[in-house]
């Protein structure tokens, strides 16, 4: 049983196979969270506690939405609002996720990142707020709870898997967008990374998006 009250029971046989052979970036598995029926990468399991009691400040502005909503104009937007009014910044050139970090990105992330691994050059707000810290023990777990205030961090998790403090702690911008609109979106975009490597028609990731069976959430709960 996880912190937030879940149970996490992994993939396998049939249900399994038909994922992986239809997603064929699901190499090491996936796992379902209930109540709810959340979907994610195994490693999930292995962050939920942290991510579940991760300490929110007053000044966080957390961006959550379904994927495929407008986390990255919406992230952009409220950092630079907030951190760049000016235009200035020193950091305002660098990629969104590391002004404004992606909160669970780690379950997408090998469970093994050496020190001297060109992800991490490629990340320089690990380097630069966690100085020695283990990659192993989440890159962008770290970075979160390592950037600078005010804080703006992004989410695809809903509210029932974050600690239920974040709503009477800090501010949550919620973003959502037509579901059809998502569909194809979302289509594209599991075709594209090869985290999903979503080979099979729009016919099959439909049943797999009403169903729920699509890797991160269930869309029709997260709407709701």
């Amino acid at each position: 049983m996880l912190d937030s009250g879940h149970e996490a029971t992994f993939l396998e046989g049939e249900e399994l196979a038909q994922q992986k052979k239809d997603f064929q970036g699901y190499k090491d598995g996936l796992v379902r969270l209930n109540p709810g029926r959340w979907l994610f990468t195994s490693r999930f399991t292995k962050l939920a506690n942290k991510l579940y009691n991760f300490q929110w400040k007053s000044s966080d502005v957390v961006v959550m939405t379904y994927p495929k909503c407008g986390t990255t104009w919406t992230q952009e937007i409220v950092w630079t609002m907030r951190n760049n009014a000016n235009f200035d910044h020193p950091f305002a050139m660098e990629p969104p996720m590391d002004r404004a970090p992606f909160f669970e990105c780690d379950m997408f992330l090998p469970e093994e990142i050496a020190p001297d691994s060109p992800f991490l050059k490629e990340c320089p707000s690990f380097e630069r707020w966690c100085p020695g810290a283990d990659p192993k023990d989440g890159v962008y777990l770290q970075i979160s709870a390592a950037t600078p205030e005010p804080r703006t961090i992004k989410t695809h998790l809903s509210f029932s898997l974050l600690n239920p403090s974040l709503l009477d702690t800090a501010k949550v911008v919620y973003v959502a967008r037509n579901p059809k609109d998502v569909f194809f979106s979302y289509l594209h975009h599991s075709r594209l990374l090869v985290d999903h490597g979503f080979v099979g028609t729009m016919e099959d990731f439909m049943k797999y998006y009403i169903n729920g069976d699509c890797e991160i959430l269930l869309i029709l709960r997260f709407l709701s």
